[in-house]
C-alpha cells in the first residue's frame, strides 16, 4: 500500500508541477514582470519538484527493499524445501541438477 500511495503521490506531483506553472504564469497577466514575486513562486514550484522526488524515491526503496525481503523468504523456502526432502531422493538425484534447479528457480524469482 505505501508503493502504491508513494508512486500515486509522485504522479500527482507531476500535475501540481504543471497546474503551478500555470498559476505563476498566470501572475503576469495584467501586471508587469517587475511586480510578480519570481523567488516565491521559483521556490514554491522547487519544492513541489524536490517532495516529488523525496516521494517517489522513498516509494522506490519500499519497492526493492520489499522485493529482496521477498526473495529471501522464497529462497529460505526453497531451500528448506530441497534439504527436508528424502535422503533417498538426494542420493538418486545428481547434486549438479538439484544446483541447476535451484539456481533457475532462484533466477526466475528474480528476474
Amino acid at each position: 500500500m505505501i508503493f502504491f500511495a508513494s508512486f500515486a503521490l509522485a504522479d500527482s506531483s507531476g500535475v501540481v508541477q504543471s497546474w503551478w506553472l500555470g498559476h505563476w504564469g498566470r501572475a503576469y497577466l495584467g501586471h508587469s514582470p517587475s511586480e510578480v514575486d519570481v523567488p516565491f513562486y521559483l521556490t514554491t514550484y522547487g519544492v513541489i519538484v524536490v517532495s516529488g522526488m523525496i516521494v517517489y524515491s522513498a516509494g522506490f526503496a519500499v519497492y526493492v527493499f520489499g522485493s529482496i525481503r521477498a526473495s529471501r523468504k522464497i529462497h529460505n523456502m526453497l531451500l528448506d524445501a530441497i534439504l527436508g526432502t528424502t535422503l533417498r531422493w538426494l542420493d538418486s538425484t545428481p547434486i549438479g541438477r538439484i544446483v541447476s534447479r535451484f539456481t533457475q528457480d532462484i533466477r526466475n524469482v528474480d528476474g
